[in-house]
């Protein structure tokens, strides 16, 4: 069914289609399932205890949005813009962000599990406390970001962009970097490299 706005949904919601709306939203303790987002411009928004389940956005502007104690499963953002944006105390679960930019977004107290980062833009973001569960970055630029105790154990970075990121080196302990990577993080060891 498509909505033309969200002063009409309740607080469970089946089977819908927002598309090209144009709004701030605040929701408070929604449930999405089976839902579509389609080209909507939702900057500033705020979604707080919300659930979404098997929900699609596609070619959105969540920019500068805030994602508090949410719940994500089974949620694909498509070609979507999130500048600016905080996800905190969240759970992304078997989520797919493709082809999206994410640049400057916060990511702090969020457990990420089976979740996949392809094609998209990471840099100058914040992960603060996020755990990591089975996740993938593929082609994914990370440059310039900043992390503060997220472990990188077990995820493979080999085919992302990480240059200048600022984390402690016991965090990156077991990630799986490649050989031209390891110049990008030596500047973390306070060493100069001479040629």
């Amino acid at each position: 069914m498509n909505q033309s706005n969200f002063n009409e949904i309740d607080s469970i919601n089946y089977n819908l289609k927002f598309e090209s709306i144009n709004e701030t939203i605040n929701l408070d303790e929604i449930e999405f399932h089976n839902t579509d987002f389609i080209r909507n411009n939702l900057i500033d928004s705020k979604f707080n205890n919300c659930y979404f389940d098997n929900v699609v956005f596609d070619n959105c502007d969540l920019s500068n949005a805030y994602f508090i104690k949410t719940y994500f499963k089974k949620v694909k953002f498509k070609d979507c813009k999130m500048l600016g944006s905080n996800i905190i105390d969240c759970t992304l679960n078997n989520t797919l962000i493709m082809e999206s930019n994410l640049k400057y977004i916060n990511l702090a107290s969020t457990n990420i599990e089976n979740t996949k980062f392809f094609n998209s833009n990471i840099e100058y973001s914040t992960f603060n406390e996020v755990k990591f569960s089975k996740a993938l970055f593929d082609n994914v630029v990370l440059d310039n970001m900043r992390c503060y105790n997220t472990y990188f154990k077990d995820i493979d970075l080999s085919n992302c962009s990480i240059i200048n990121i600022n984390i402690d080196l016991k965090c990156l302990k077991g990630a799986i970097i490649n050989t031209v990577q390891v110049l990008d993080l030596v500047n973390l060891l306070g060493v100069i490299v001479k040629e």
